[in-house]
């Protein structure tokens, strides 16, 4: 595929539009609050675990302890950490669909810092739930092989869960830092072109060399405009002001 077959690619590639952004950077009035990169929806998982934790507790401590039967915990811890990192996930996977269909030229650059890094706190939390979980199905497994009753047992289905979060979170998060800086580095490719672009107008060169000799001035030197284009004065160019 040569380079014009890859343009092409990218412009039939769905692009994000400033409604979509509203979810992160709009903090105006008129802007939607509940787009579809939103975080009130990666608060929904959160909500569903503290749903589901309150009749896992219940039943976990309403129980006798002659009636409990191994692994009576497991349901709580589960809906503990759907709770405690799934808004944290949800979140990574809403970062790692905007990083995919993030276009540099139509959005006219790139996210604030605090979007392109938003990723690294999410997958440190979630990395973090997952590890604790991984712990206890740990404790668990040696629960069971022991022959006492912790209710982790047998642990395989926390170790699981605890290990799939940890991995996923952390595949996520590496692959969204990379789409970032991808995206800066076309961002500053796209910038340098665009002025080179500019620059390579004469009359650019002289405006933009004048403007770093007088700050705050767009004078152009009547003698280098006559040597470019005769009869053309400052007042015909455009963005320029005339010497009085």
């Amino acid at each position: 595929m040569d380079r014009s077959d890859r343009a092409k690619a990218d412009d039939r590639r769905p692009a994000l539009n400033r409604r979509d952004l509203a979810g992160w950077e709009a903090t105006g009035p008129g802007h939607a609050l509940l787009g579809p990169f939103s975080p009130v929806w990666a608060a929904v998982p959160s909500l569903a675990g503290l749903v589901l934790a309150v009749p896992a507790a219940a039943e976990a401590f309403g129980t006798a302890p002659e009636a409990r039967t191994p692994g009576y915990l497991v349901p709580l811890l589960l809906a503990l950490a759907l709770l405690a990192g799934g808004y944290s996930l949800l979140r990574l996977m809403q970062l790692a669909v905007m990083a995919s269909r993030w276009d540099v030229s139509r959005q006219g650059g790139i996210p604030s810092r605090r979007v392109m890094s938003e990723h690294s706190m999410h997958g440190t939390w979630v990395t973090g739930v997952g590890g604790s979980l991984l712990l206890m199905g740990a404790l668990g497994v040696w629960s069971d092989l022991d022959g006492k009753l912790s209710g982790l047992e047998p642990g395989t289905t926390l170790v699981a869960v605890g290990a799939a979060g940890s991995i996923a979170a952390l595949a996520l998060a590496n692959w969204i830092g990379r789409a970032w800086e991808g995206h800066t580095q076309r961002h500053e490719r796209v910038q340098k072109e665009e002025r080179e672009r500019r620059l390579a107008d004469p009359l650019v060169r002289i405006r933009e060399a004048s403007r770093d000799s007088h700050p705050g001035s767009d004078l152009l030197p009547e003698e280098l405009v006559d040597v470019l284009r005769p009869g053309v004065t400052p007042a015909d160019l455009p963005g320029t002001t005339p010497r009085p």
